[in-house]
């Protein structure tokens, strides 16, 4: 397989592991499931009662969903939800009663039980907030990050003004669509010039470290060879090993691209960004954000 953003594969080694809520023996019989297919996969077989028969692990389940999704309306109501102790007890008894009366309650186990509790959580959400209207972009609760020594992204404070006032500055960002603002779009076009020059940079010098050696390079950068030349042909880099190299490490290509992410995210956290609009001008995942904020 070859990790996202990587050119080079990596063995790995998986176990499968299969469910199914119906009754093999009578699918197979009725040839709805390959006989061949269920004894590849048949090693050690466990048979779970349905999520309703379990009322422990549905408190356990309901208790970890309302965790899990108590920040959901953040971004719109600037505040998690709030759920009292009497509340809570009040959602897990009227989800016990429905599995004593309903016998195909819950049958999607897991994933309904968290949409269920979703639900309850936007009921809540909204019962709170009858009265307020969803915040402008520049009225947005931003999420807040207790990180010393934040750095911004390289030329980024010289490009744009530095407004004192958070909701200000995240207003310049965005606009009521959510859609980046020019302002947003100079600061996500800055990130992106400062990467390729490093990246030229390192390339350059790690080419010249090994004296126009390309195999060498390549396996430093942590690149295939055939990524190396398309590099070279796009930052018009010659083979030149005339230049000396003075304390100069060789690292991976994709450090460069991290270390300048990690510096944009914490410079934007620092101004009291949200999550979600951190992560459009990063143009990556909610999940690729908080890695690169657990690597600080």
């Amino acid at each position: 397989m070859k990790p996202v953003n990587e050119d080079i594969a990596e063995i790995v080694v998986v176990r499968i592991i299969a469910s199914i809520n119906q009754n093999l023996d009578v699918i197979i019989a009725e040839k709805k499931f390959r006989l061949d297919l269920y004894n590849r996969l048949t090693g050690l077989t466990i048979h779970l009662q349905p999520l309703r028969e379990d009322k422990e692990e549905i408190l356990d389940l309901t208790q970890y969903f309302v965790q899990k999704n108590a920040h959901l309306f953040t971004d719109v109501y600037g505040k998690p939800v709030s759920i009292s102790g009497s509340e809570f007890n009040k959602l897990f008894n009227s989800l016990c009663i429905s599995c004593t009366k309903n016998p195909k309650f819950l049958a999607g186990n897991a994933r309904e039980l968290e949409n269920m509790v979703r639900q309850w959580l936007l009921d809540k959400a909204l019962e709170e907030n009858q009265h307020a209207l969803p915040p402008t972009a520049t009225e947005i609760q931003s999420v807040t990050y207790n990180s010393p020594n934040i750095t911004p992204p390289i030329d980024v404070t010289t490009s744009i003004q530095d407004k004192t006032n958070r909701y200000s500055f995240v207003g310049a960002l965005v606009n009521e669509k959510m859609e980046l603002t020019t302002e947003g779009l100079r600061i996500q076009s800055i990130l992106h010039e400062t990467i390729q020059k490093r990246e030229m940079n390192l390339i350059r010098n790690t080419l010249r470290f090994y004296h126009g050696n390309k195999g060498r390079t390549s396996t430093a950068l942590g690149i295939a060879r055939i990524k190396l030349n398309e590099l070279l042909t796009k930052y018009g880099i010659q083979n030149d090993t005339a230049t000396s190299l003075d304390n100069f490490t060789p690292m991976k290509l994709s450090t460069i691209k991290n270390d300048e992410q990690k510096r944009c995210i914490l410079y934007l956290a620092s101004k009291n960004v949200t999550q979600k609009i951190i992560a459009t001008i990063m143009t990556i995942s909610i999940s690729t954000l908080n890695a690169r904020l657990k690597e600080v």
